[in-house]
């Protein structure tokens, strides 16, 4: 049954005049508007419990570990050329340089944390056996003094700061 659009009440259809009237506000409605909007409603709502009887349909049991590893091992058989043509199409739409780009990126920042590295070492290493020839005792043999601890002159690296003198008057 038709319903009012402006207080939801039911409409009564006057076959002489082929309108609707409300029983409750008393407003006149034209049958084919009130038909259209009736008609509207209604779909709308089979369409509403289509959409929920196939989410019922479609819930299905769950599939185990080993049943989704054989689905998958047999859909790439199937489907060997789908995949090798997907993989052209990534290196060809220059995916593959990206990724290139990332990896000679990361390895060109590891390569040059390795060479500062390196330059400090042997930095360090120049520093230690200059302090060994100011001194006067002189080791045995060189192999002593490989790598020398370099706390002793950390103080070496840093430039010396140099004070100017300020005349007082």
């Amino acid at each position: 049954m038709p319903k009012c659009p402006n207080c939801n009440y039911e409409l009564v259809l006057i076959p002489n005049i082929v309108k609707y009237k409300c029983s409750k506000c008393g407003k006149l409605f034209p049958q084919r508007d009130v038909d259209n909007i009736t008609f509207q409603r209604w779909n709308k709502k089979q369409r509403d419990v289509d959409k929920h009887n196939l989410k019922v349909e479609k819930i299905r049991s769950k599939l185990t570990e080993e049943e989704k590893d054989k689905r998958a091992k047999l859909w790439r058989e199937k489907n060997i050329e789908r995949i090798k043509a997907r993989e052209r199409e990534l290196w060809y739409n220059g995916t593959r340089k990206i990724y290139l780009k990332e990896y000679y990126q990361r390895d060109l920042n590891r390569s040059r944390l390795g060479k500062r590295i390196k330059y400090y070492r042997l930095r360090q290493k120049l520093l230690a056996l200059q302090m060994l020839e100011k001194q006067e005792i002189k080791a045995y043999t060189n192999n002593l003094f490989i790598s020398p601890p370099t706390y002793l002159h950390y103080q070496l690296l840093s430039k010396p700061k140099v004070l100017k003198n300020k005349k007082l008057a």
